[in-house]
């Protein structure tokens, strides 16, 4: 039984670490990564331009790189300002009335 199994675990070793890079282990499933199928999508979707018209929303496809700061600006007068270290917070007024 010892001797088989060193047999086998020689096998191992030298699959592993002596055969020069002919044939590997791995411990990973043996398919794709996925990077091949996102390319493929990639030239697909250059083929096939988007309708604006397929939404009800037509702005959903008109967003750019700025789109947030727009946003973020238009919001900017909303917003409580922030606390500052420069000026003391205010104090906040309780009336009782009587």
């Amino acid at each position: 039984m010892i001797v088989q199994s060193s047999r086998s675990f020689s096998k191992f070793i030298f699959k592993r670490f002596l055969s020069g890079g002919k044939e590997s282990i791995s411990a990973a499933p043996s398919g794709t990564t996925g990077i091949e199928h996102a390319d493929a999508f990639k030239q697909k979707g250059l083929k096939y331009k988007q309708d604006f018209k397929d939404y009800k929303c037509i702005e959903y496809l008109n967003f750019n790189k700025w789109s947030f700061y727009d946003k973020e600006v238009d919001m900017m007068s909303l917003r409580v300002p922030q606390p500052s270290n420069k000026k003391a917070d205010v104090a906040p007024k309780v009336t009782i009335s009587s």
